[in-house]
């Protein structure tokens, strides 16, 4: 399984030599992920200063002569950080190379973030040194570098002054030091987002944020929004249920880290269940195919009154996603029937001629009708409910009609654009074309949708 690291690392050590790379260092999540049994695609590596510099020389001068297609790339001149990317494996592998933190190693591992982040492994220890009668190391072998083929044999190897593999076997966030967030606070959001991938945060990363007072103000304020956006990315791709993002979003009310969530404890964890029951039923795929846990984990954090719109750049995609579901939220009233969201749905459909942003309008109503639900089951005046499933029936009964509606009215729009367009309208009105054409063309569009009763009659 890390045949293209190996690959990898030995195009390196061709290009600038075993003697040279063996002085550096494995470090950082790529060692992390290795050692939890997984294949990092990238790798970060250090060394001291002097040799960094001969290494960078050789790549670029091997860039220069040779057409193996490998890239280097220059991401920080300022911090002297490096990107190799070797024409093998197909399978690209990105080798980042960097300069030690302080004078040695240990000073460098002392300045990471999280215990599980501040081990290292000397290359040294992976080269394997070949057959005498093959010459001498630089001269080169078929494969020089080998990573231990087993995590036992690997631990054996690391250098782990802050007792990072007990951590990372309890799964558990540590600081390195009481300093760690003083000069960046974005190490809050990494922490959360360790959070939930399954990691406990310890008490003492919970007191950094809680006495330190860190908030999201703190963030936003020194921090570039693609960093930022960057963890948070990684926090909604994490692949977790939506119950751990919910847990998240609780823990960061608690420690009040973001005045904005509004949203009882017990409310969210209840959406977030209902919500991931829904992500997986036929009724979600056929009337919301575009989106996925991801986009969902995004909008959870929303629903919860975590605020996105001043203070943070999202891209265009999310952005979409954000303003049409908000529209279906604002526009739609909660407890409105099924006919006239009907009426509704139809009237966006002739005026934006979208169907992807009428989904989402569908999508916010659908939220806020889940939301309101779950608000009234766990209030105290709850009449309306027996149990939790009684409220998962209506809610699962409200997506089924979605689940009717929304592909209808597309099918019937496309129908009825292609037969009544602007030649049959000018040609039954007797009108001249005008401005007046493309509002007179909504209307004759929405009155055929909404006058077939036959469509609607389903949905009383």
């Amino acid at each position: 399984m890390t045949y293209n690291l190996e690959i990898a690392l030995n195009s390196l050590i061709d290009r600038s030599g075993a003697k040279l790379i063996g002085k550096g260092f494995l470090v950082g999540g790529s060692l992390r992920d290795l050692l939890s049994g997984k294949i990092p695609v990238d790798l970060d590596l250090v060394f001291n200063r002097e040799d960094l510099e001969v290494i960078v020389e050789n790549l670029q001068l091997s860039q220069r002569r040779s057409d193996k297609g490998d890239k280097f790339i220059i991401l920080d001149q300022g911090r002297q950080i490096f990107r190799f990317i070797p024409a093998e494996p197909e399978t690209k592998i990105f080798v980042d190379l960097m300069p030690l933190k302080g004078r040695d190693l240990q000073e460098d591992l002392g300045c990471r973030d999280f215990t599980i982040n501040a081990m290292a492994l000397s290359l040294d220890k992976m080269i394997v040194k070949p057959n005498p009668k093959q010459g001498s190391v630089d001269e080169g072998s078929e494969l020089l570098f080998k990573i231990p083929n087993s995590t036992k044999k690997m631990e054996q190897l690391i250098i782990d002054p802050f007792q990072g593999k007990l951590d990372l076997k309890h799964k558990v966030v540590r600081p390195v030091s009481q300093r760690i967030m003083e000069n960046d606070p974005l190490r809050c959001l990494r922490a959360f987002r360790f959070f939930v991938l399954g990691y406990d945060l310890s008490r003492e990363i919970l007191n950094l944020i809680e006495e330190g007072e860190y908030s999201w103000s703190d963030i936003y304020g020194q921090i570039a929004q693609e960093r930022i956006y960057h963890e948070m990315k990684a926090i909604w791709a994490s692949n977790s249920s939506l119950q751990r993002q919910a847990q998240l979003l609780q823990l960061m009310q608690v420690l009040g880290f973001d005045e904005h969530i509004n949203f009882r404890q017990n409310n969210l964890i209840t959406l977030s269940s209902i919500l991931e029951m829904l992500l997986d039923s036929w009724s979600w795929s056929k009337t919301y195919p575009q989106i996925n846990r991801f986009e969902l984990a995004f909008l959870l954090w929303d629903l919860a009154g975590f605020n996105f719109y001043e203070e943070l750049t999202l891209p265009k995609s999310l952005k979409s996603l954000q303003e049409g579901v908000l529209r279906g939220r604002q526009q739609i009233p909660v407890n409105v029937c099924s006919k006239c969201r009907y009426r509704f749905y139809a009237r966006e459909l002739v005026k934006f001629r979208d169907s992807t942003w009428l989904k989402l309008e569908s999508l916010g109503w659908l939220l806020n009708f889940a939301r309101t639900q779950v608000q009234e089951f766990n209030s105290s005046s709850n009449v309306e409910f027996n149990n939790s499933r009684d409220m998962e029936g209506v809610i699962k009964l409200s997506l089924k009609k979605e689940a009717q509606i929304i592909p209808l009215l597309i099918t019937r729009y496309k129908q009825i654009k292609e037969k009544y367009d602007g030649n049959w309208l000018l040609e039954h009105s007797g009108k001249d074309p005008g401005p007046w054409l493309k509002q007179a063309l909504q209307d004759l569009h929405y009155q055929k949708l909404i006058g077939d009763e036959s469509g609607e009659s389903n949905y009383e």
